[in-house]
């Protein structure tokens, strides 16, 4: 038995041996990527194995070491060994000089019985590994067959070990036969070589071959007196390695074999069970990654595990990691992933989505940032995504950041280009579907497109399909998309109708049938459908097939049996299944109204008319409840009078004035004989008739007067009102957001008969009413109010911009006393303000006409503690002037409740530097509720567009269809 001492003397002596030709190895040219992603393995099977290969070695690639040639590669999907381990490989030699050739000597019947899968697995494994253009060279001694499928099996005659001229024999036969078979594939200079060697009379053997065999025999001889004998070898079998796993462990690190059974791998192993990993997975671990064996826990181990366990990773997820990419644990934290979590970052990730990529794909952690991650993202910029569709991609299927930009990316990105898809809808076949990628153009992608043109699609429909739905070529066709169709088919559909139905909804592809489709046709039958109907109500609409029963179809048609016969509605549903894409609130007001003007059976056509289109079309009678009043022919007031008429010509254009001031009659529960808004007008909310309410409070005298209190007569305005109507409140005092479909609005008081002190008024009024009410306003007339608050504004300014300091003195002076303000005290004081401030006059002439309130507050209490809190932020006073001529009512809003929760918002989310620079563009932006600030930067920050100003300010001037349509639902 041989002693410690002994062993390792025989170790050194392995290592001295095969490293001694790889260290005088410089390399040519630069390897292929799947070249470098292999290792040179240290070993060969056999010496019969050595002989022959090592002289093929030699004539195939004469300037790389033998022990180059003889590589392992990382195991393919499918594969299920720990590596992937061709008898001997080369590239350079075939007509793509980055393609593979692959040869595997069968000859050797121990050979033979260690493969743990048959040849056409293993040629199926390798070709899958090596780039497209590669090929397999099988050599035996019992038949051969010609080139097929990239694969080629050469029969040549056994020789004998050790013996020249048998040896010569063998493999001047075998180079003639690959020459001849793979003449056509072969690059021209290897052609010429394996020409010139095959014509030879003589084939001379290379003594650097000769060499390598006696290597490959001292190595055999070296390994078989230990190979059952040390304490290590034991362990390693006991662990649950098979005989061939503990010989390459060894193999690959040595000095295994003087490690400490006790005090260095059973800690080891334990700290793995410790980790969570299961005993065959530390076995795996191990088998994969022998120099674990070799690590310190305290210094190398630990340290990773805890990094990991910082990033966000769970303990369960920690173990994963670990037997997906064992190399994780070796890996420097501030060299390798610390860089690669921080690129990222960088990429737009967040934290928790970095730590789900590590989680489900640690593997990237090994990958090199400039060589392998940059590059691949490069490649998807070229394509045409945006960072954030990047990093979505990323978050969502990190393994694309591991595919060959030569041997995945670009012949998928081509084969898309073939089937007629534009640059852009590729890009978004990514963002949408990035593990499409990942499918193989042979087996998933080009099967698929075949099927769906062999069901009657035409190219640009099958293009269509996986524009809109690329997922469906993720499907495998005998377990879904067969099984699917012949469920149509089975319904009653035709081949031509199922063609349609998938060209219109691929989705319905991807419908279980159990869960989905037969449910619904089941739900249809029920209400009255025959089985004809069905048929062509899905033929005619198949996205009815992805509508939820519970939230969408019974609701619906639960409104048309209210209004209509049960078997109509039946009908109206075969024939017009695209009702039920409509919304629940678009179906119930047309509805309502239709049946009040008896004009159910129009339901079809209405639905498909726009807000605006519907009211032109059907909108020739008023509302029921709005027929049911009268209009009454008296004001409360002039200041009502002044104010309401104007606000009624822009609600309601076309109607006469005298018509939106009426009287209704009294509701239930409401002593006054009868209920009278000061105005009322439809059509201008979204349910086109709902009723909105206006009540004008700023008369103190008018308030008196009332009866009942204000929420008493909201209360019977919202009563009387079909539902979705609002009341709208005005007063000088107080105003309040909507809540409970009320609104209350503050604008300050105009002069009697003074048109643009009334015009500012107005304007103020419809510029809160489009900002209050936008949720419940219809897109049509929020754009008519704004656009009227803008004209109105506009019209203000330039009436001003020609008055100088002294003319606009001069000018209020006039009017204070009917503004309540004092000359002396208040008026001349603040435009001096105004321009110490370094506003020009016309500044101060635009920033009266805006907002003429100004006039009205304290130059201590009000003014200068604004103009210091905007310096206090990093406001510059050419930054703070820019504001204030921008908006003038920053000056009025309250620095604790208003200024400050807002700023803290933006600080939070964007630097202090662009904070401020923010407000000086945008000081906008406090006008705008805390409510809605939080959320859409909420939803910016997601998508890492907070550091965008135009793109924040744009967010923020959305409506809510606007902003949710424009980032929302963007990423798709």
């Amino acid at each position: 038995m041989l002693t410690l001492p002994q062993t390792r003397r025989r170790w050194s002596l392995v290592v001295f041996i095969l490293l001694g030709a790889v260290l005088q190895w410089r390399p040519t040219s630069v390897p292929p990527a799947w070249w470098q992603r292999g290792w040179p393995r240290q070993r060969v099977d056999s010496v019969a194995a050595a002989e022959l290969l090592s002289q093929l070695a030699v004539v195939l690639m004469p300037k790389t070491p033998i022990e180059e040639l003889v590589r392992s590669f990382p195991s393919p999907e499918g594969w299920s060994g720990n590596y992937l381990e061709p008898d001997l490989v080369a590239f350079g030699v075939l007509k793509d000089p980055d393609a593979a050739l692959f040869v595997e000597y069968d000859g050797d019947v121990d050979h033979a019985k260690r493969e743990s899968k048959t040849k056409d697995q293993k040629n199926q494994a390798l070709l899958e590994y090596g780039p497209p253009g590669s090929c397999v060279l099988r050599i035996n001694h019992r038949h051969s067959s010609p080139l097929k499928d990239q694969v080629l099996e050469i029969r040549v005659c056994p020789w004998q070990p050790r013996n020249t001229s048998s040896l010569q024999s063998a493999l001047e036969d075998t180079l003639t036969q690959t020459f001849r078979a793979l003449g056509q594939v072969l690059s021209p200079k290897a052609a010429k070589r394996l020409g010139r060697q095959a014509n030879r009379s003589s084939v001379r053997l290379s003594a650097e071959a000769e060499k390598f065999v006696e290597r490959t025999i001292a190595l055999i001889k070296l390994l078989r007196p230990v190979t059952s004998r040390t304490p290590a070898m034991e362990w390693l079998s006991d662990l649950g390695l098979s005989k061939a796993q503990v010989l390459k462990t060894i193999t690959r690190v040595p000095r295994i074999l003087g490690c400490d059974v006790e005090k260095k791998l059973k800690p080891t192993a334990k700290w793995l069970l410790k980790m969570g990993l299961t005993r065959a997975q530390v076995a795996k671990v191990v088998a994969v990654f022998p120099s674990i064996l070799d690590c310190s826990i305290e210094q190398n181990l630990e340290p990773t595990v805890q990094w990991l366990s910082n990033m966000g990773l769970t303990k369960t997820q920690v173990a994963k990691a670990i037997a997906v990419f064992p190399p994780i644990l070796v890996s420097s934290i501030e060299q390798k992933l610390r860089p690669t979590v921080q690129w990222l970052l960088n990429m737009g990730l967040s934290k928790t989505q970095a730590a789900r990529v590590i989680a489900t794909q640690p593997r990237i952690l090994g990958f090199s940032i400039e060589q392998s991650l940059r590059p691949t993202v490069r490649c998807f910029f070229e394509i045409g995504l945006s960072t954030d569709q990047v990093a979505k991609a990323i978050a969502v299927f990190p393994a694309i950041l591991g595919y060959s930009i030569e041997q995945n990316l670009k012949p998928t990105i081509q084969w898309f280009c073939n089937m007629g898809l534009s640059k852009a809808q590729i890009a978004k076949v990514i963002a949408t579907f990035p593990s499409i990628l990942g499918l193989s153009i042979n087996q998933n992608l080009k099967p698929t497109a075949d099927w769906l043109s062999n069901m009657g699609l035409s190219k640009a429909q099958v293009a269509k399909v996986m524009a809109t739905y690329p997922q469906a070529f993720g499907y495998s066709i005998q377990d879904n998309l067969k099984p699917t169709v012949q469920w149509f088919l089975n319904l009653g559909l035709s081949k031509t109708q199922i063609s349609k139905v998938i060209a219109a909804k691929p989705q319905a592809l991807g419908y279980s049938v159990q869960q989905n489709l037969k449910p619904t046709v089941q739900w249809l039958l029920d209400i009255g459908l025959g089985q004809d109907q069905v048929v062509k109500a899905i033929a005619t609409c198949p996205q009815i097939l992805g509508l939820n029963i519970e939230k969408n179809l019974k609701p619906k048609q639960a409104l048309l049996e209210a209004a209509i016969e049960a078997t109509d509605a039946a009908d109206l549903i075969s024939r017009f299944p695209q009702i039920f894409s409509y919304s629940y609130q678009r179906l119930s007001s047309r509805l309502r109204f239709l049946s009040e003007i008896n004009e159910t059976q129009m339901l079809a056509s209405a639905m498909s008319y726009t807000e605006d289109g519907f009211s032109k079309r059907f909108h020739v009678r008023e509302p029921m409840w709005w027929q049911r009043g009268w209009p009454r022919q008296r004001f409360g007031t002039v200041a009502e009078a002044a104010l309401l008429s104007k606000l009624a010509e822009v609600l309601m254009p076309k109607k006469q004035k005298q018509e939106l001031f009426r009287s209704f009659p009294s509701p239930d529960g409401l002593d006054e004989e009868y209920l009278e808004p000061d105005l009322v007008v439809y059509g201008l909310l979204k349910d086109p008739d709902a009723a909105l309410f206006v009540e004008y409070d700023g008369d103190v005298d008018r308030a008196k007067r009332k009866s009942k209190t204000k929420d008493q007569k909201n209360q019977a305005l919202l009563k009387y009102g079909p539902p979705g109507s609002c009341v709208l409140r005005i007063s000088h005092t107080h105003s309040s957001p909507l809540k409970d479909q009320v609104l209350e609005i503050r604008v300050c008081p105009w002069q009697p008969r003074n048109t643009s002190s009334l015009q500012s008024t107005l304007s103020d009024t419809l510029t809160q009413t489009s900002q209050g009410l936008e949720q419940v306003l219809s897109s049509i007339v929020a754009k008519r109010l704004s656009r009227r608050a803008s004209k109105l504004s506009m019209r203000l300014s330039r009436s001003v911009e020609k008055l100088g300091k002294a003319q606009i003195v001069e000018r209020i002076t006039s009017s204070s006393h009917k503004l309540g303000c004092n000359c002396k005290q208040n008026l001349k004081p603040i435009v001096q303000w105004l321009v110490d401030m370094g506003l020009t006059e016309q500044q101060v002439a635009n920033v009266i006409a805006k907002f003429p309130r100004v006039l009205r507050f304290s130059i201590d209490q009000n003014l200068k503690p604004t103009v210091q809190w905007l310096l206090d932020i990093g406001l510059g006073q050419d930054q703070v002037v820019k504001a204030i001529v921008t908006y003038p009512r920053i000056l009025c809003l309250s620095i604790e409740k208003n200024l400050k929760p807002k700023q803290t918002l933006l600080e939070a989310a964007i630097e202090a530097t662009e904070c401020a620079d923010l407000i000086s563009r945008f000081p906008r932006i406090f006008s705008y509720s805390y409510q809605r600030l939080s959320s859409r930067l909420r939803v910016l920050a997601e998508r890492n567009e907070t550091h965008r100003l135009p793109r924040l300010v744009y967010a923020m001037t959305c409506t809510e269809d606007g902003f949710k349509k424009h980032f929302e639902h963007s990423s798709g």
